[in-house]
């Protein structure tokens, strides 16, 4: 049988605990610090859209030849979402892996300009 709120005795000091607790969330220096469940759903979002896309842009590559480890390092060290939808649109229509290397260059160099 499970307790209800009314028959709970909550002691001095969970009180004092739970009184503590709510001071150190209200402190702006650790609710900046402290990520929220929704940060972490966000970053995680972000990673898996990141990674669907470079497994995107890699499988098209395949179908043209070996992607060098250059390449795919270099797919998921781009962070920039745009950058990898420019990449994921040349991929689909180069015919050599060295025509998407050149591609690749430079709009990574566009994006860092």
């Amino acid at each position: 049988m499970f307790a209800t709120a009314t028959h709970m005795r909550v002691d001095s000091a969970t009180r004092e605990l739970a009184s503590y607790v709510s001071k150190v969330k209200m402190d702006p220096e650790v609710r900046r610090s402290v990520m929220t469940f929704g940060d972490i759903i966000d970053r995680e979002n972000r990673y898996a859209v990141h990674n669907t896309k470079v497994e995107a842009i890699l499988e098209l590559l395949e179908e043209v030849g070996d992607v060098p480890d250059s390449v795919s390092e270099t797919l998921e060290q781009t962070t920039d979402m745009e950058c990898l939808k420019k990449l994921h649109k040349i991929a689909a229509y180069v015919g050599t892996m060295e025509e998407f290397e050149e591609k690749m260059n430079e709009v990574l160099q566009l994006t860092t300009i």
